[in-house]
């Protein structure tokens, strides 16, 4: 369980990021669903 833990927060890859950047896949992971995830609204009364 080790490998998998450092293969997925804390391997650093550049192949994941259009500008070469480095993140985990974990950070682009979390990156991908902040950006299909809309928002919620605030409520108003």
């Amino acid at each position: 369980m080790t490998y998998v833990d450092w293969f997925n927060h804390r391997r650093l890859h550049s192949g994941l990021t259009d500008d070469n950047s480095y993140v985990t896949p974990a950070e682009h992971e979390a990156a991908y669903y902040r950006q299909i995830t809309p928002a919620a609204e605030p409520v108003t009364q």
